[in-house]
């Protein structure tokens, strides 16, 4: 941050364990929500919010996962990779499949297909085989193939 707390006293535990105790913080995070609930849909064409917004809001959701996992938690973990795969594999054939499928209700689709999906992972018979990779080059070569067999 670029400003100090200087003058900004806490008088009890509540306000020195607030989220945001640092008024500078507090208006900054009225402004950024007044921005995204007010400015951006008023002033987006359907095109910026469809291919800007949509992937942006989905990666940013992808890494507040990840950085719950790895950095409250502590865990190492990419097994969250796969849950959004399959999600965006089930996307990806809901609206290919059909073309005139509201997005919102292939979103939903997608997650109940990936609920359904991912407890049955370890029954797959190539799992042996990706978690014996050699390297990086060896699993993209194997993932390659699996997506043009269509075999995911």
């Amino acid at each position: 941050m670029i400003y100090r707390e200087v003058g900004q006293f806490k008088a009890s535990y509540a306000a020195d364990r607030a989220i945001f105790p640092i008024r500078q913080d507090r208006w900054l995070l009225l402004a950024m929500l007044a921005t995204a609930y007010l400015v951006i849909p008023a002033v987006g064409s359907a095109y910026w919010l469809l291919t800007i917004m949509v992937p942006f809001l989905v990666y940013a959701l992808a890494a507040l996962g990840l950085n719950l996992l790895t950095g409250y938690a502590g865990q190492l973990s990419l097994g969250t990779g796969g849950f959004m795969a399959v999600g965006a594999f089930a996307t990806y054939k809901l609206t290919t499949a059909f073309p005139g499928l509201n997005i919102i209700l292939a979103l939903i689709l997608a997650g109940i297909i990936t609920a359904l999906e991912m407890p049955l992972a370890p029954a797959w018979p190539w799992v042996d085989v990706i978690v014996t990779f050699d390297d990086f080059f060896e699993a993209m070569r194997v993932g390659y193939d699996v997506a043009l067999a269509d075999g995911v």
